[in-house]
């Protein structure tokens, strides 16, 4: 009797597990529910244009925002931004003098992360604007204007970004040339850096864990109570499935694995208080190819907010590696 009660009480578990990864498994299948700015900015205020590149062999085509660089009648630059995240009030400020900041030149790709789209980058793309730099600010796949509905999780967009990329005139894409990414987008900031050769350096602002790990941290940060419902061995074996559907692997998204193949200098901005990006989890990785730096108290969705600390330590890496 006993014995029976132990195989359905297990029975009972493996049912719930197996239901618990098929929730996580249809949940990240599906096109994320991108996060909406209160209202619309005028791009065309800043010298951005807004644009669609298509490749129809790789499905379809996404949008992408191209800035172009601040001159020098641009002397100043101010960003004020106050913004409450779980009950805690970020407020910060940052400005720019023309007088001590001559123009640089070159082209910054900035690569969004997971459940938002290419203007969440907007604050990065107008601090380098003001740098003296071209931007590229694409929707990664199943986001934004991707007509792609099944999200790639930053593993598969690297050949479409880098025939965006390359399809571009000069002009418009002058060296050096840099990549940043954010979160997800930092997955997809390493395979694009590890399928180029003219890459100058590769910066990453709260870079995700692997995604089985950030999408459990996730999940404790926007739904907590649901969230304690889901055992880890969910998110692993959600994940997994989720990710065999398009012949990818957990390895595929794990930062600690493909830094290490690039060939570019890696800088990465990571939080002590980010679940989804903890700095310790990038510890291991310093080295004089890669510069971890702290962002210490920062919130996962307040950490790539180029604020004076985050702007001195680009501008100071920038000028290190060109």
């Amino acid at each position: 009797m006993k014995q029976a009660v132990k195989l359905s009480a297990l029975a009972l578990a493996s049912a719930f597990l197996v239901g618990c990864a098929t929730i996580v498994e249809y949940q990240l299948a599906q096109r994320p529910q991108n996060f909406k700015l209160d209202h619309e900015v005028d791009l065309s205020q800043f010298n951005f244009d807004e644009r669609e590149f298509c490749l129809p062999h790789l499905g379809g085509c996404t949008g992408y925002i191209l800035g172009h660089p601040a001159t020098a009648e641009d002397d100043k630059y101010t960003m004020k931004m106050d913004i409450e995240v779980d009950d805690i009030d970020y407020q910060t400020e940052l400005v720019l003098q023309r007088e001590e900041l001559p123009l640089r030149k070159g082209t910054v790709v900035l690569l969004h992360g997971y459940g938002v789209d290419k203007r969440a980058t907007l604050m990065l793309g107008l601090h380098f604007r003001f740098l003296g730099y071209h931007t590229i600010a694409p929707d990664l796949t199943a986001h934004g204007g991707s007509r792609v509905d099944t999200p790639s999780y930053g593993v598969t967009d690297a050949l479409m970004l880098s025939t965006l990329i390359d399809s571009l005139p000069a002009r418009e894409v002058p060296k050096p040339l840099h990549i940043m990414g954010i979160s997800m987008g930092a997955v997809a900031a390493a395979h694009l850096a590890k399928q180029r050769d003219d890459v100058t350096s590769v910066m990453l602002l709260a870079p995700m864990r692997p995604l089985n790990e950030a999408s459990r941290a996730m999940a404790q940060l926007t739904m907590p109570n649901l969230s304690r419902l889901l055992p880890a061995e969910a998110f692993d074996e959600g994940v997994t499935a989720a990710l065999q559907k398009q012949g990818l692997t957990v390895a595929d998204t794990d930062l600690r694995e493909l830094i290490p193949e690039l060939g570019a200098p890696v800088f990465i901005a990571a939080s002590d208080k980010d679940a989804i990006a903890p700095y310790e989890f990038f510890l291991p990785l310093e080295s004089e190819q890669v510069e971890l730096v702290m962002r210490p108290g920062y919130h996962h969705l307040t950490a790539a907010i180029p604020d004076a600390e985050l702007h001195a330590e680009i501008l100071e890496w920038l000028q290190q590696v060109e």
